[in-house]
């Protein structure tokens, strides 16, 4: 059993944006979580930070491109995480995004809460599924 959950937005402004899908394999424990993080400078993202009220999470990424779209540039790349690890971050305070990539640069999002708030939804009803599914 598979279950993709489709690209969501996570963040946007003027500057950035940050969109990511997820690819979720129960029999492994692993989730796959492909991002597009959008930048006005081109920026090649080779590490993340993912921090919430309750845990850190830090994990070296599998980078795909970077590709200038208009005036912006698309970096996408895969991070590999346990369930464990994603069910942490799934608590009701929206997390805090850290890019690190070129020459040590680090570049910082807050999640909002709106969009928090409708990942955790889809998060958790897959979830549920999953675990019935198990039985």
């Amino acid at each position: 059993m598979l279950y993709f959950i489709k690209p969501m937005k996570l963040f946007q402004s003027c500057k950035n944006a940050c969109y990511f899908d997820q690819t979720i394999r129960p029999h492994n424990d692993t989730v796959s979580v492909g991002v597009t993080f959008t930048n006005k400078q081109a920026f090649k993202v080779d590490s993340i930070a993912i921090i919430s009220e309750d845990a850190l999470i830090g994990k070296k990424v599998e980078h795909l491109f970077t590709e200038k779209v208009k005036n912006k540039w698309d970096c996408r790349f895969f991070v590999y995480l346990t369930r464990i690890e994603l069910q942490t971050l799934c608590t009701n305070v929206p997390i805090t995004l850290s890019f690190f990539g070129m020459e040590n640069s680090n570049i910082q999002l807050q999640v909002k809460p709106n969009d928090w708030k409708k990942t955790l939804e889809i998060n958790r009803a897959i979830y549920d599924q999953i675990k019935l599914n198990e039985l």
